[in-house]
């Protein structure tokens, strides 16, 4: 029997098996590391949804309907330019056009009692607003108060009432394309209320408007 040969053999087989052995355990690991629960990864990120801001369209609404007593007061041909700075082309002549009906009106109210267009002033103010969205753009219900003054009619007519005004984006101004009124919420005058003759507003008429747009 060759010993050496036999050695040999055995260190041959005893290699073999260490290797194996090796490999076994190595084959475990990864097994083990298969079987092992995934670390959770970090969540998703959340979208910060953006709501669409409405100031600026809110902001034009107060600003067209403070310009009541301004655009009545106008000359024929300024008072088209000044609608047509505040509303879109479409709207512009339907609302040229019913300010200049009621005005038409009001002139021949005026000229029965033998009054001048050029004696009467009016002042709107915005006091509250909402705004929503709406498919083509914004509305913004505005109560306001107008304050129409009659020189040689007595005391100031005051009307309390409520605009809405639907907005659309042209050329990245928000630009009026509808205007509707209703009368109210109208409040009750207190009861130790005076009323004042037209000439008590001259001077209050005269200063420049608290908010924007100017008057007439």
């Amino acid at each position: 029997m060759n010993v050496a040969g036999a050695g040999l053999r055995l260190a041959c087989i005893a290699a073999v098996v260490a290797v194996v052995a090796v490999v076994a355990v190595v084959l475990s690991s990864c097994g083990d590391a298969s079987r092992r629960p995934a670390t959770p990864a970090d969540p998703p990120a959340t979208e910060v949804t953006v709501e669409p801001d409405t100031t600026q369209a809110r902001l034009a609404a107060l600003s067209a309907v403070s310009l009541t007593g301004e655009v009545a007061g106008a000359g024929f041909a300024s008072r088209s330019d000044l609608v047509e700075s505040f509303t879109t082309p479409e709207f512009a002549p339907v609302l040229l056009d019913r300010t200049n009906e009621q005005l038409r009106a009001l002139t021949a109210e005026f000229v029965d009692r033998g009054i001048s267009l050029a004696e009467f002033t009016a002042i709107e103010t915005p006091l509250t607003a909402e705004a929503t969205f709406t498919p083509a753009g914004v509305r913004v219900s505005v109560w306001s108060v107008l304050v129409v003054v009659v020189t040689g009619m007595g005391p100031a007519r005051q009307t309390w009432r409520t605009v809405t005004v639907d907005l659309v984006q042209h050329s990245g101004q928000w630009l009026v394309d509808g205007w509707e009124s209703a009368p109210g919420p109208t409040p009750v005058p207190a009861t130790e209320s005076t009323f004042d003759d037209a000439a008590a507003f001259e001077a209050p008429l005269s200063w420049a408007p608290a908010s924007g747009g100017g008057q007439g």
